[in-house]
Parts: C-alpha cells; structure tokens; sequence
C-alpha cells in the first residue's frame, strides 16, 4: 500500500483468489475508496458473482467496485511504489510501479515483471508498460 505523491488517494496491490481458473481472478492494483466493497468473498473483479457462493449477497455483489488496473492472473502483485517527487525523469514522472511474480500456469517459468503505469490528475490511470521483464520461456529449464 502506498499514498500516491502529493495527493490523499491510498493504492494498493491486490492478489485476488484462486481456484477458478488458470485466467481467473485477474490480480489487480486500485485505489482505496473509502466505504468501497471490492467484492470479497462474493464477487470478483468488477460485479462478476464468485461462483462459490451460490448467488449470496447479490445486493453486495451489485455494489462492487472495478479496479483501477488489471494485472492479469495468476501474477501476485508483490507491492507498489511511487515516483516520489518525480526523481526519476520522464517517461517515468506521475509513474506507479508494480512488481508482479509470474507463475509458470502459461508459457513461460516463473519469474519477475515489473509494471510502470501512469497515473493522470485525479487519480485516474493513464497508459502500462512492462518496462522490466525477468521471465523464462518454457523451453528453457527452471534452474
């Protein structure tokens, strides 16, 4: 968790469930709305109801707020940070970034990605990148 620079707005890096799926849930990294009901345990990424749950809550389901960035799945966000005060120079000024481990579920070993996202005035999100790639492709053997 971190308070983007020179504003009020808390971000977080969340690693959402498993179990429901190789593509499902897409972790993510949001804002912290006050009073905001992200969907534990009854809904997952934006309103989609956790089929786990047999249809519970659907009037907390319908409340559900969408993240800010979708990570992918099956990612797990590590943390976040800001550049603090801009000192790193363009592009990467008003930049979050995220650092994610890569499970080896999909084409590639596990390994590590780094994410840089730009946050425009307001809070809201501007353009990704992965501006930092660490990853193995299957053909190569995990050490």
């Amino acid at each position: 968790m971190g308070w983007a620079t020179g504003t009020t707005t808390l971000w977080t890096a969340v690693n959402e469930r498993d179990g429901l799926g190789d593509d499902l849930v897409p972790d993510n990294t949001t804002s912290v709305k006050e009073d905001g009901f992200y969907g534990w345990p009854f809904a997952y990424f934006e309103k989609n109801p956790n089929p786990r749950m047999k249809g519970e809550r659907m009037d907390l389901v319908n409340t559900t707020l969408t993240p800010d960035i979708s990570m992918g799945a099956q990612t797990t966000s590590l943390g976040l940070a800001f550049n603090d005060k801009n000192k790193l120079t363009a592009p990467y000024n008003n930049g979050i970034f995220i650092g994610n481990m890569v499970h080896g579920t999909g084409a590639y070993w596990p390994g590590i990605k780094r994410c840089l996202c730009h946050l425009k005035m307001a809070g809201q999100q501007g353009p990704c990148w992965i501006f930092s790639p660490v990853l193995l492709p299957v053909a190569t053997k995990a050490p």
